[in-house]
């Protein structure tokens, strides 16, 4: 998934609408986090639109916070978009960690991340999820930090 995107945004006098701004970036944003859904995006009223200056807008991604990094490239208010969180699809992630670690331990696990569809995580922080052995009631505390906005992730087992 792209992290980043350029685009250009102007007015008829080559000014920057801020509608339009914002529903530039929340188009762009929509295609990064889908398949969950964006909402609510908002930029600041009156973002510097010459090259060099950077703001933040944010939106809701499933009713969670979501926030990006907007970079102004050039003098026709170019673009650049990042996110500053992942959104991870909480099904995909107790697979592939219930996989990674079934590698890693030596027998098969389930991981368990909760009850949500999407858990929205900043890059560099970490949350908790549950390994179970099949077949057994034991569960192991497991940490997941996310690496990067696109949700590439890391492990430790806890305890």
């Amino acid at each position: 998934m792209l992290a980043v995107a350029a685009m250009a945004v102007a007015a008829c006098g080559g000014e920057p609408d801020q509608t339009q701004l914002e529903r530039e970036v929340q188009d762009y944003l929509q295609s990064v986090v889908a398949p969950a859904e964006l909402t609510d995006v908002s930029c600041p009223p009156n973002a510097p639109i010459r090259p060099g200056s950077t703001f933040l807008c944010n939106g809701l991604v499933e009713g969670a916070f979501y926030e990006a990094h907007v970079t102004i490239i050039d003098e026709q208010g170019r673009r650049e978009v990042r996110p500053r969180q992942a959104v991870m699809q909480v099904n995909a992630t107790e697979t592939a960690l219930g996989a990674e670690a079934a590698t890693a331990l030596g027998f098969d696990v389930q991981a368990d991340c909760g009850d949500d569809q999407y858990l929205v995580v900043s890059v560099n922080q970490t949350f908790l999820c549950k390994l179970s052995q099949s077949g057994s009631e034991a569960t192991q505390d497991i940490e997941v930090k996310v690496l990067n906005e696109n949700g590439a992730i890391e492990w430790t087992l806890k305890g």
